[in-house]
């Protein structure tokens, strides 16, 4: 039997399977690509990127169908058509390498509404693991929330056909790279954080999407306020506040992924105050993922800037001129450094989703 040892679960979505899910133990396992389309080799490492399994072709290869492009690899994974799988660009040369994150089980049917019509299931080999696990079903969908909200992008473009005061509503959740994006990602925090803010949108939103004939979004997109609003609010104080904030860079909507937590261990004896952890993730497409890591207690201020590859010396300069003019206004001390790795080594999204899903680590 393969295994997959994976930062993301297993999903099995099967009518026997369904609400199970579990982790397995083994390597990560990583395929290299035969074929890919062209601006694949554009994407930086550590870009994720979901697919669908639609068969395999003449010569024994198994056919990925993404919104890049159709992929193709060989694998001793038995992946049935209809399977959904989570992969991420892998740090190579030439040849491009894709690690399989996370595989999504198609129900008895042999398919999850994405694969065509006449694929044929993946033939032969070992089977995937999904061991039984409390309520992690909607694991791999918070994981696909975490990057991106095809929800949000639906009921965005049904509400700027139709106009009026909900499609402005909606406009003022997402934030862009500009003067108002403080604001705005604000806002949204105090709508996952506020009840009665969130029940008040999703009141309004459901009215206008009805009304614009795309009544099915009313349930997607309640469902992930609620999914959203259960990560910005755990039971234990001790653990991490994960928020997933929309952001328009004007080719798309990804998400930035903004973590908070108190941190009392690290402020200095005599101070009452406990200090406040925070990590903040974006992926941007020239300097790929970034992750600030912050510790903010008493009066230092320290952070820590994470990529993959080394950041351009501009690019550090302008970070560390911010820094240093925030920490002044503030009348603050402390310092500002850069890391380059292959892996963040701190996760909180991880936890957060562990968490939601009663997987215990």
């Amino acid at each position: 039997m393969t295994r997959i040892d994976s930062p993301l679960p297993l999903v099995n979505t099967g009518a026997a399977g369904a609400g199970q899910a579990g982790r397995a133990a083994g390597p990560v396992t990583t395929v290299t690509l035969s074929d890919s389309p062209p601006n694949l080799a554009r994407m930086t490492a550590g870009s994720i990127i979901a697919g669908v399994v639609i068969g395999r072709n003449q010569k024994g290869q198994t056919q990925i169908r993404t919104d890049h492009g159709m992929l193709s690899f060989r694998t001793q994974i038995a992946l049935p058509a209809g399977a959904q799988l989570i992969l991420q660009i892998q740090p190579t040369g030439s040849q491009i390498q894709v690690a399989i994150l996370s595989i999504t089980l198609p129900g008895p049917d042999g398919a999850t509404g994405n694969a065509g019509p006449g694929a044929q299931p993946a033939g032969g080999g070992a089977s995937v693991p999904v061991e039984a696990g409390p309520g992690a079903a909607g694991s791999f969908h918070l994981h696909e929330l975490a990057r991106q909200w095809p929800a949000l992008a639906e009921a965005l473009a049904a509400l700027q056909i139709g106009g009026g005061p909900a499609g402005q509503l909606l406009q003022a959740l997402v934030a862009r790279p500009d003067a108002q994006i403080a604001p705005t990602l604000l806002f949204f925090m105090a709508a996952l954080t506020n009840s009665d803010i969130r029940d008040w949108l999703k009141n309004e939103l459901g009215r206008a999407l009805s009304a614009a004939g795309r009544r099915d979004l009313v349930a997607s997109l309640s469902s992930d306020l609620s999914e959203l609003s259960r990560l910005a609010n755990p039971s234990d104080d001790a653990e991490w506040r994960a928020f997933l904030l929309p952001l328009d860079d004007g080719e798309r909507i990804s998400q930035i992924r903004f973590f908070l937590k108190r941190q009392r261990s690290a402020v200095p004896a005599g101070d009452d105050q406990p200090a406040t952890r925070f990590i903040f993730e974006v992926d941007l497409s020239r300097l790929g993922s970034l992750q600030f890591d912050g510790l903010a207690g008493g009066s230092r201020f320290d952070l820590m800037v994470r990529s993959h590859a080394p950041l351009p010396r501009d690019v550090q300069a302008r970070i560390s001129a911010i820094f240093t003019a925030a920490r002044e206004e503030g009348r603050l001390s402390g310092d500002v450094g850069f890391q380059t790795v292959a892996k963040f080594a701190i996760s909180p999204l991880e936890s957060a989703l562990d968490r939601d899903a009663g997987v215990v680590a």
